[in-house]
C-alpha cells in the first residue's frame, strides 16, 4: 500500500468514526426525560366555555422536574387545578402551582384530583379529534403531545 493510499484510508476511517461519534452524541440527547401517556380532553359543548384535560406524566430522568405550565393553541388558556377538601369538609377546586414529579415517579391527572382546566375554546372541540398540549417543564423544557377529544 502506498503512502497516499494509507493517508486516504486513515482519512476515511477518521471521517467514519467522527460521524459515528456525532450521531451518538446527537441521538442520545433527543429522548425527553419525561413521557406523557393517555392525554385526553373532555369534549366541550357549544354553550360551554371550559373543559377538563387529563394525562399521565412519568419522569424517567435522574432528577426531579417540575411542570410549570401547559398551553394549547386550541384554548385561550390552560390552568393546572386540583380538587381538595377544605376546612369545612367541602370539596373545592383550586388553581395549583408548579407540579413536582420526582425521578422515577408518575403523576396521574384524573377526575377528582389534579387536572387541567382548558378555558376559552378557539374552535370546535369535537370528539375523536386531537388537540396539541405543550407542557413546559422547569428542567426538561417543552414537550408537545396530542390529546384526544373524548365525549366522557
Amino acid at each position: 500500500m502506498r503512502r497516499g493510499e494509507r493517508a486516504e484510508l486513515r482519512s476515511r476511517r477518521f471521517t467514519s468514526l467522527t460521524s459515528l461519534i456525532w450521531l451518538g452524541l446527537t441521538s442520545c440527547g433527543c429522548e425527553h426525560p419525561v413521557s406523557i401517556d393517555d392525554a385526553w380532553v373532555r369534549m366541550i359543548r357549544p354553550s360551554q366555555f371550559v373543559t377538563a384535560g387529563y394525562l399521565v406524566i412519568t419522569n424517567t430522568g435522574a432528577v426531579e422536574d417540575r411542570l410549570m405550565s401547559v398551553s394549547s393553541p386550541a384554548f385561550e388558556s390552560v390552568e393546572m387545578h386540583e380538587m381538595a377538601i377544605d376546612e369545612n369538609s367541602v370539596m373545592r377546586m383550586r388553581k395549583s402551582g408548579p407540579l413536582v414529579i420526582g425521578s422515577g415517579e408518575t403523576l396521574t391527572m384524573k377526575r377528582g384530583g389534579i387536572h387541567l382546566m382548558l378555558i376559552g375554546p378557539q374552535y370546535a372541540i369535537v370528539a375523536g379529534n386531537d388537540i396539541p398540549l405543550t407542557l413546559m417543564f422547569e428542567d426538561s423544557g417543552a414537550l408537545t403531545v396530542a390529546a384526544r377529544i373524548r365525549e366522557e
